[in-house]
Protein backbone atom coordinates (compact mmCIF):
# COMPACT_ATOMS: atom_id res chain seq x y z
CA UNK A 1 0.00 0.00 0.00
CA UNK A 2 1.29 3.46 -1.01
CA UNK A 3 0.21 6.98 -0.51
CA UNK A 4 1.35 9.79 -2.82
CA UNK A 5 0.35 12.90 -4.23
CA UNK A 6 -0.35 13.94 -7.53
CA UNK A 7 -0.71 17.25 -8.09
CA UNK A 8 -1.76 18.74 -4.91
CA UNK A 9 -4.26 15.43 -4.25
CA UNK A 10 -3.37 12.75 -1.95
CA UNK A 11 -4.09 9.21 -3.58
CA UNK A 12 -3.58 5.61 -2.02
CA UNK A 13 -2.61 2.58 -4.42
CA UNK A 14 -3.03 -0.85 -2.74
CA UNK A 15 -1.80 -3.75 -5.09
CA UNK A 16 -4.57 -6.35 -5.60
CA UNK A 17 -3.32 -10.32 -4.44
CA UNK A 18 -2.51 -12.25 -7.17
CA UNK A 19 -5.07 -15.22 -5.84
CA UNK A 20 -7.83 -12.05 -6.34
CA UNK A 21 -6.27 -10.49 -10.06
CA UNK A 22 -8.81 -12.53 -11.98
CA UNK A 23 -11.75 -12.01 -9.64
CA UNK A 24 -11.41 -8.17 -9.52
CA UNK A 25 -9.97 -7.93 -12.90
CA UNK A 26 -7.13 -5.65 -12.15
CA UNK A 27 -4.08 -5.97 -10.42
CA UNK A 28 -4.13 -2.27 -9.03
CA UNK A 29 -6.64 0.15 -6.90
CA UNK A 30 -6.18 3.73 -6.98
CA UNK A 31 -8.67 5.68 -5.19
CA UNK A 32 -8.17 9.60 -4.75
CA UNK A 33 -8.41 10.66 -0.61
CA UNK A 34 -9.69 14.03 -2.17
CA UNK A 35 -7.62 15.90 -0.06
CA UNK A 36 -4.40 17.91 0.05
CA UNK A 37 -4.07 17.96 3.54
CA UNK A 38 -1.02 15.27 4.76
CA UNK A 39 -3.16 14.74 7.93
CA UNK A 40 -6.22 14.32 6.71
CA UNK A 41 -5.23 11.96 4.05
CA UNK A 42 -3.05 9.79 6.42
CA UNK A 43 -6.37 9.35 8.63
CA UNK A 44 -8.27 8.93 5.56
CA UNK A 45 -5.95 6.62 3.95
CA UNK A 46 -6.16 4.28 7.32
CA UNK A 47 -9.98 3.71 6.91
CA UNK A 48 -9.51 2.93 3.41
CA UNK A 49 -6.74 0.50 4.15
CA UNK A 50 -8.92 -1.37 6.49
CA UNK A 51 -12.03 -1.35 4.07
CA UNK A 52 -9.90 -3.10 1.06
CA UNK A 53 -8.18 -5.76 3.32
CA UNK A 54 -11.43 -6.53 4.76
CA UNK A 55 -12.84 -6.90 1.24
CA UNK A 56 -10.05 -9.32 -0.03
CA UNK A 57 -11.09 -11.48 3.08
CA UNK A 58 -14.72 -11.75 2.20
CA UNK A 59 -13.61 -12.76 -1.41
CA UNK A 60 -11.16 -15.14 -0.46
CA UNK A 61 -14.06 -16.92 1.77
CA UNK A 62 -16.57 -16.98 -1.10
CA UNK A 63 -14.31 -18.54 -3.11
CA UNK A 64 -12.98 -20.97 -0.69
CA UNK A 65 -16.70 -21.61 0.51
CA UNK A 66 -17.34 -22.91 -3.44
CA UNK A 67 -19.83 -20.34 -4.35
CA UNK A 68 -20.62 -19.96 -7.51
CA UNK A 69 -18.70 -17.51 -10.32
CA UNK A 70 -21.48 -15.17 -10.79
CA UNK A 71 -22.05 -14.70 -6.50
CA UNK A 72 -18.02 -14.03 -6.20
CA UNK A 73 -18.49 -11.98 -9.24
CA UNK A 74 -21.28 -9.77 -7.81
CA UNK A 75 -19.20 -9.75 -4.40
CA UNK A 76 -16.43 -8.42 -6.23
CA UNK A 77 -19.12 -5.55 -7.88
CA UNK A 78 -19.95 -4.41 -4.53
CA UNK A 79 -16.81 -4.27 -3.10
CA UNK A 80 -15.60 -2.25 -5.33
CA UNK A 81 -18.68 0.01 -5.52
CA UNK A 82 -18.17 0.80 -1.76
CA UNK A 83 -14.97 2.04 -2.98
CA UNK A 84 -16.31 4.61 -5.74
CA UNK A 85 -15.11 1.92 -8.56
CA UNK A 86 -16.44 -0.82 -10.40
CA UNK A 87 -15.45 -4.05 -12.30
CA UNK A 88 -14.00 -3.77 -15.92
CA UNK A 89 -16.36 -4.70 -18.50
CA UNK A 90 -15.61 -7.69 -20.65
CA UNK A 91 -14.57 -5.02 -23.59
CA UNK A 92 -12.32 -2.88 -21.24
CA UNK A 93 -10.43 -6.03 -20.22
CA UNK A 94 -6.63 -6.39 -21.68
CA UNK A 95 -6.25 -9.18 -23.71
CA UNK A 96 -2.92 -9.93 -23.56
CA UNK A 97 -2.22 -11.51 -26.90
CA UNK A 98 -3.86 -8.50 -29.07
CA UNK A 99 -0.60 -6.30 -27.01
CA UNK A 100 2.12 -7.39 -29.06
CA UNK A 101 3.61 -4.17 -30.24
CA UNK A 102 4.88 -0.76 -29.32
CA UNK A 103 1.86 1.04 -30.78
CA UNK A 104 -0.40 -1.89 -28.89
CA UNK A 105 0.98 -0.88 -26.03
CA UNK A 106 0.68 2.68 -25.76
CA UNK A 107 -2.96 2.89 -27.03
CA UNK A 108 -3.44 0.30 -24.06
CA UNK A 109 -1.52 2.55 -22.03
CA UNK A 110 -3.65 5.77 -22.82
CA UNK A 111 -7.00 3.80 -22.33
CA UNK A 112 -5.85 2.64 -19.27
CA UNK A 113 -5.03 6.80 -18.01
CA UNK A 114 -7.54 8.33 -20.05
CA UNK A 115 -9.65 9.36 -16.54
CA UNK A 116 -6.54 9.29 -13.82
CA UNK A 117 -5.01 12.00 -15.88
CA UNK A 118 -5.94 15.73 -17.51
CA UNK A 119 -6.77 16.00 -21.15
CA UNK A 120 -3.53 18.22 -22.08
CA UNK A 121 -1.04 15.76 -20.47
CA UNK A 122 -3.24 12.73 -22.43
CA UNK A 123 -2.40 14.65 -25.70
CA UNK A 124 1.11 14.89 -24.47
CA UNK A 125 1.95 11.63 -23.43
CA UNK A 126 -0.11 10.22 -26.90
CA UNK A 127 2.62 13.17 -29.02
CA UNK A 128 5.11 11.58 -26.75
CA UNK A 129 4.50 7.89 -28.12
CA UNK A 130 3.77 8.97 -31.87
CA UNK A 131 7.36 10.32 -31.60
CA UNK A 132 8.68 6.71 -30.21
CA UNK A 133 7.15 4.30 -32.82
CA UNK A 134 8.35 7.29 -35.35
CA UNK A 135 12.12 6.92 -34.62
CA UNK A 136 11.99 2.82 -33.16
CA UNK A 137 9.34 1.74 -35.34
CA UNK A 138 6.38 -0.08 -34.52
CA UNK A 139 8.22 -3.26 -33.25
CA UNK A 140 7.05 -6.16 -31.20
CA UNK A 141 7.76 -5.41 -27.68
CA UNK A 142 9.79 -8.90 -27.44
CA UNK A 143 12.00 -7.20 -30.16
CA UNK A 144 12.87 -3.82 -27.69
CA UNK A 145 16.28 -3.85 -26.16
CA UNK A 146 18.10 -1.66 -24.10
CA UNK A 147 19.74 -0.85 -27.32
CA UNK A 148 17.01 0.28 -29.47
CA UNK A 149 16.15 2.56 -26.30
CA UNK A 150 19.97 4.06 -26.56
CA UNK A 151 19.49 4.58 -30.39
CA UNK A 152 15.75 6.25 -29.76
CA UNK A 153 17.53 8.74 -27.43
CA UNK A 154 20.64 9.57 -29.94
CA UNK A 155 17.25 10.00 -32.53
CA UNK A 156 15.97 12.51 -29.97
CA UNK A 157 18.78 14.74 -29.68
CA UNK A 158 18.48 15.34 -33.49
CA UNK A 159 14.89 15.67 -34.04
CA UNK A 160 13.34 18.91 -34.79
CA UNK A 161 11.27 21.19 -32.86
CA UNK A 162 7.20 19.63 -33.31
CA UNK A 163 8.00 16.79 -35.75
CA UNK A 164 4.71 15.41 -36.31
CA UNK A 165 2.74 18.25 -35.76
CA UNK A 166 -0.26 18.83 -38.07
CA UNK A 167 -0.56 22.40 -37.66
CA UNK A 168 1.31 25.21 -39.14
CA UNK A 169 4.10 25.50 -36.38
CA UNK A 170 5.79 22.18 -37.74
CA UNK A 171 6.65 24.17 -40.82
CA UNK A 172 8.54 26.48 -39.15
CA UNK A 173 11.15 24.12 -37.13
CA UNK A 174 14.80 25.60 -37.26
CA UNK A 175 15.34 24.48 -33.59
CA UNK A 176 16.55 21.00 -32.18
CA UNK A 177 14.65 19.64 -29.34
CA UNK A 178 15.33 20.80 -25.74
CA UNK A 179 17.26 18.74 -23.57
CA UNK A 180 14.77 18.70 -20.94
CA UNK A 181 12.66 17.72 -24.17
CA UNK A 182 14.38 14.95 -24.77
CA UNK A 183 14.42 13.94 -21.20
CA UNK A 184 10.33 14.29 -21.03
CA UNK A 185 10.10 11.78 -23.81
CA UNK A 186 12.54 9.34 -22.87
CA UNK A 187 10.55 9.36 -19.39
CA UNK A 188 7.33 8.94 -20.75
CA UNK A 189 8.43 5.74 -22.33
CA UNK A 190 10.17 4.50 -19.41
CA UNK A 191 6.75 5.16 -17.74
CA UNK A 192 5.01 3.10 -20.57
CA UNK A 193 7.06 -0.03 -20.26
CA UNK A 194 7.16 0.25 -16.50
CA UNK A 195 2.73 -0.30 -17.30
CA UNK A 196 3.88 -3.00 -19.24
CA UNK A 197 6.31 -4.48 -16.78
CA UNK A 198 3.30 -4.17 -14.17
CA UNK A 199 0.67 -5.45 -16.61
CA UNK A 200 3.16 -8.79 -17.29
CA UNK A 201 2.84 -7.74 -21.21
CA UNK A 202 6.77 -7.65 -21.16
CA UNK A 203 9.89 -8.61 -19.02
CA UNK A 204 11.54 -5.98 -18.08
CA UNK A 205 11.99 -1.85 -18.37
CA UNK A 206 14.72 -1.53 -21.26
CA UNK A 207 14.07 2.48 -21.10
CA UNK A 208 15.10 2.79 -17.16
CA UNK A 209 17.49 5.25 -16.46
CA UNK A 210 18.12 6.78 -19.71
CA UNK A 211 18.41 10.51 -19.65
CA UNK A 212 20.74 13.44 -21.05
CA UNK A 213 22.50 15.63 -19.05
CA UNK A 214 21.66 19.50 -19.51
CA UNK A 215 24.19 21.04 -22.07
CA UNK A 216 22.79 24.28 -22.43
CA UNK A 217 22.69 24.71 -26.07
CA UNK A 218 22.14 28.15 -27.72
CA UNK A 219 18.38 26.71 -28.37
CA UNK A 220 17.76 26.00 -25.09
CA UNK A 221 18.29 29.86 -23.93
CA UNK A 222 16.13 32.14 -22.98
CA UNK A 223 16.85 36.08 -23.55
CA UNK A 224 15.75 38.84 -21.63
CA UNK A 225 13.66 42.13 -23.37
CA UNK A 226 16.56 44.91 -23.29
CA UNK A 227 14.51 48.06 -22.11
CA UNK A 228 14.22 49.76 -25.95
CA UNK A 229 12.49 46.14 -26.73
CA UNK A 230 10.30 46.49 -23.86
CA UNK A 231 8.94 50.12 -25.10
CA UNK A 232 8.26 49.15 -28.32
CA UNK A 233 6.06 45.72 -27.27
CA UNK A 234 4.26 47.49 -25.04
CA UNK A 235 4.26 51.45 -25.36
CA UNK A 236 1.74 50.64 -28.74
CA UNK A 237 -0.26 48.35 -27.32
CA UNK A 238 -3.04 51.11 -26.47
CA UNK A 239 -2.35 53.05 -29.88
CA UNK A 240 -3.30 50.05 -31.79
CA UNK A 241 -5.31 47.51 -29.55
CA UNK A 242 -9.15 48.01 -29.09
CA UNK A 243 -9.25 44.18 -27.29
CA UNK A 244 -9.24 44.91 -23.42
CA UNK A 245 -7.19 41.60 -23.06
CA UNK A 246 -4.45 42.56 -25.75
CA UNK A 247 -4.13 45.79 -23.56
CA UNK A 248 -4.34 44.55 -20.59
CA UNK A 249 -2.38 40.95 -20.43
CA UNK A 250 1.02 41.94 -21.44
CA UNK A 251 1.44 44.79 -19.20
CA UNK A 252 -0.38 42.83 -16.07
CA UNK A 253 2.72 40.12 -17.49
CA UNK A 254 5.68 42.34 -17.34
CA UNK A 255 4.31 44.29 -13.10
CA UNK A 256 3.59 40.66 -11.93
CA UNK A 257 5.44 38.20 -13.50
CA UNK A 258 2.11 35.84 -13.97
CA UNK A 259 1.80 32.67 -16.16
CA UNK A 260 -0.34 33.68 -19.14
CA UNK A 261 -2.76 30.99 -18.01
CA UNK A 262 -3.49 33.08 -14.44
CA UNK A 263 -3.63 36.20 -15.37
CA UNK A 264 -6.70 35.21 -19.01
CA UNK A 265 -8.89 33.42 -16.04
CA UNK A 266 -8.85 35.93 -13.55
CA UNK A 267 -12.50 36.93 -12.68
CA UNK A 268 -13.42 40.03 -11.14
CA UNK A 269 -14.03 38.88 -7.61
CA UNK A 270 -9.97 37.68 -8.20
CA UNK A 271 -8.78 41.71 -7.96
CA UNK A 272 -9.20 42.11 -4.24
CA UNK A 273 -8.14 44.66 -1.48
CA UNK A 274 -5.46 43.17 1.04
CA UNK A 275 -4.21 45.20 4.30
CA UNK A 276 -4.25 48.18 2.27
CA UNK A 277 -3.26 46.77 -0.94
CA UNK A 278 -4.49 45.85 -4.40
CA UNK A 279 -3.49 42.51 -5.39
CA UNK A 280 -4.40 39.65 -8.04
CA UNK A 281 -5.81 36.61 -5.94
CA UNK A 282 -4.47 33.57 -8.08
CA UNK A 283 -6.41 30.63 -7.42
CA UNK A 284 -7.81 27.27 -7.95
CA UNK A 285 -11.61 28.39 -8.30
CA UNK A 286 -11.02 30.46 -11.70
CA UNK A 287 -9.63 27.87 -13.10
CA UNK A 288 -6.76 25.02 -13.05
CA UNK A 289 -3.20 26.14 -11.72
CA UNK A 290 0.02 24.39 -12.69
CA UNK A 291 1.40 23.77 -9.28
CA UNK A 292 -0.34 23.77 -5.31
CA UNK A 293 2.08 26.29 -5.20
CA UNK A 294 0.27 28.44 -7.41
CA UNK A 295 -2.19 29.30 -5.15
CA UNK A 296 -0.90 33.37 -4.10
CA UNK A 297 -1.75 36.91 -3.43
CA UNK A 298 0.46 39.00 -6.26
CA UNK A 299 0.60 42.56 -5.66
CA UNK A 300 -1.19 45.00 -7.94
CA UNK A 301 1.90 47.25 -9.08
CA UNK A 302 1.03 50.97 -8.66
CA UNK A 303 1.88 51.46 -12.39
CA UNK A 304 -1.41 48.97 -13.49
CA UNK A 305 -3.68 51.37 -11.01
CA UNK A 306 -2.04 54.43 -12.74
CA UNK A 307 -3.09 53.60 -15.90
CA UNK A 308 -6.49 53.40 -14.86
CA UNK A 309 -6.38 49.20 -14.23
CA UNK A 310 -9.10 49.78 -11.40
CA UNK A 311 -11.58 51.95 -13.60
CA UNK A 312 -11.49 48.77 -15.98
CA UNK A 313 -12.65 46.47 -13.26
CA UNK A 314 -14.85 48.90 -11.77
CA UNK A 315 -17.16 48.87 -15.01
CA UNK A 316 -17.39 45.17 -14.42
CA UNK A 317 -18.16 45.17 -10.97
CA UNK A 318 -21.74 44.12 -10.89
CA UNK A 319 -20.66 41.38 -12.04
CA UNK A 320 -18.43 39.39 -9.97
CA UNK A 321 -17.65 36.17 -11.20
CA UNK A 322 -17.09 37.48 -14.87
CA UNK A 323 -14.07 36.70 -16.61
CA UNK A 324 -12.34 40.27 -16.57
CA UNK A 325 -11.65 39.08 -20.24
CA UNK A 326 -15.10 38.43 -22.05
CA UNK A 327 -13.86 37.90 -25.57
CA UNK A 328 -11.29 34.87 -24.51
CA UNK A 329 -13.04 31.30 -24.20
CA UNK A 330 -11.27 27.99 -23.37
CA UNK A 331 -10.43 26.05 -25.76
CA UNK A 332 -11.18 22.24 -25.74
CA UNK A 333 -9.04 21.60 -22.90
CA UNK A 334 -10.48 24.48 -21.07
CA UNK A 335 -7.64 27.02 -21.18
CA UNK A 336 -8.29 30.89 -21.70
CA UNK A 337 -4.82 31.82 -23.19
CA UNK A 338 -4.20 30.01 -26.46
CA UNK A 339 -5.54 32.79 -28.56
CA UNK A 340 -3.54 35.45 -26.56
CA UNK A 341 -0.68 33.50 -26.71
CA UNK A 342 -0.53 33.27 -30.27
CA UNK A 343 -1.57 36.99 -30.95
CA UNK A 344 1.60 38.06 -28.62
CA UNK A 345 3.54 35.96 -31.00
CA UNK A 346 2.11 37.60 -33.96
CA UNK A 347 2.63 40.91 -32.78
CA UNK A 348 5.93 40.41 -31.46
CA UNK A 349 6.50 39.94 -35.27
CA UNK A 350 5.29 42.26 -36.63
CA UNK A 351 7.60 44.83 -34.94
CA UNK A 352 10.62 42.90 -35.76
CA UNK A 353 11.08 40.43 -32.59
CA UNK A 354 11.82 37.16 -33.85
CA UNK A 355 13.93 35.57 -30.82
CA UNK A 356 11.30 32.71 -29.58
CA UNK A 357 12.71 32.41 -26.17
CA UNK A 358 12.26 35.85 -24.64
CA UNK A 359 11.07 36.41 -21.68
CA UNK A 360 10.35 39.64 -19.24
CA UNK A 361 13.49 39.98 -16.73
CA UNK A 362 13.76 44.33 -16.79
CA UNK A 363 14.05 46.84 -14.45
CA UNK A 364 10.54 48.35 -15.25
CA UNK A 365 11.56 51.70 -14.63
CA UNK A 366 12.81 52.14 -18.22
CA UNK A 367 9.49 51.63 -19.55
CA UNK A 368 7.52 54.95 -21.07
CA UNK A 369 4.00 53.37 -19.89
CA UNK A 370 0.91 55.52 -22.06
CA UNK A 371 -0.36 58.65 -20.43
CA UNK A 372 -3.50 57.83 -18.41
CA UNK A 373 -4.83 61.73 -19.52
CA UNK A 374 -5.23 60.04 -22.71
CA UNK A 375 -7.08 57.06 -21.77
CA UNK A 376 -10.93 57.23 -22.00
CA UNK A 377 -13.27 57.00 -19.00
CA UNK A 378 -10.71 57.76 -16.10
CA UNK A 379 -11.95 58.91 -12.76
CA UNK A 380 -10.89 62.77 -11.73
CA UNK A 381 -7.75 62.65 -9.48
CA UNK A 382 -9.84 63.61 -6.41
CA UNK A 383 -11.57 60.02 -6.68
CA UNK A 384 -8.91 58.17 -8.33
CA UNK A 385 -7.76 55.10 -5.75
CA UNK A 386 -3.80 54.60 -5.65
CA UNK A 387 -1.75 52.05 -4.31
CA UNK A 388 -0.59 52.28 -0.47
CA UNK A 389 2.87 53.82 -0.41
CA UNK A 390 5.69 52.52 0.45
CA UNK A 391 5.79 50.20 -2.55
CA UNK A 392 8.09 47.70 -3.30
CA UNK A 393 10.18 47.82 -6.97
CA UNK A 394 9.50 44.83 -8.52
CA UNK A 395 11.19 42.57 -11.04
CA UNK A 396 9.12 40.32 -13.06
CA UNK A 397 9.90 36.82 -15.07
CA UNK A 398 7.10 35.95 -17.63
CA UNK A 399 6.84 34.69 -20.99
CA UNK A 400 3.82 35.12 -23.17
CA UNK A 401 3.85 33.18 -26.33
CA UNK A 402 6.55 31.50 -28.31
CA UNK A 403 7.38 32.38 -32.19
CA UNK A 404 4.65 30.29 -33.35
CA UNK A 405 2.54 31.95 -30.68
CA UNK A 406 1.92 28.78 -27.81
CA UNK A 407 2.40 29.84 -24.35
CA UNK A 408 4.98 28.41 -22.73
CA UNK A 409 4.83 29.06 -18.85
CA UNK A 410 7.62 26.51 -17.64
CA UNK A 411 9.55 29.62 -16.55
CA UNK A 412 7.19 31.91 -15.45
CA UNK A 413 7.69 33.55 -11.70
CA UNK A 414 5.48 31.76 -9.12
CA UNK A 415 5.56 34.96 -7.40
CA UNK A 416 6.06 38.36 -7.99
CA UNK A 417 9.33 39.23 -5.71
CA UNK A 418 10.86 42.64 -4.47
CA UNK A 419 13.77 43.76 -6.65
CA UNK A 420 17.70 44.28 -4.66
CA UNK A 421 18.07 47.57 -3.35
CA UNK A 422 20.38 48.69 -6.47
CA UNK A 423 17.42 48.66 -8.73
CA UNK A 424 15.58 51.68 -9.66
CA UNK A 425 12.09 52.47 -8.23
CA UNK A 426 9.70 52.05 -10.84
CA UNK A 427 8.59 55.67 -12.15
CA UNK A 428 5.54 56.38 -14.07
CA UNK A 429 5.95 58.61 -17.10
CA UNK A 430 3.91 61.60 -16.23
CA UNK A 431 7.00 61.84 -13.74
Amino acid sequence: MKLHQRGSTHHLRVRVPSDLVEVLERREIHQSLRTSDSRTAQARASSLKVAIVTGFERLRVARQASACESDVAALASTFLESLGSTRRSHADKLTTPSITRLDDLAKAYLTEKEKAVDPRTLMTMDYSFRIAVHHIGNIKLTDLNRSRCRAYKEALLATPQYLLREDNASKNADRLLSDKSVNKHLQFLSGLLRWGVREELIGGNPAEGLSIRKRGRDWDQRFAYDNEQIKRLLSELWLHEERPERRWVPLIAAYSGMRLEEICQLRCCDVVEHDGFWCFSVNDEAGPLKTAAAQRLVPLHPELIRLGFLDFVDELIDLPMQRLWSNLQPNRLGRYSNSVGKWFGRYKRDRGLEVARQIWTVELGGFSAPNPAALPGRRSEDDKTTQAEPQPCLQSESRIGGAEGRQDDERAGDAVRPASQSDQAVEGSAA
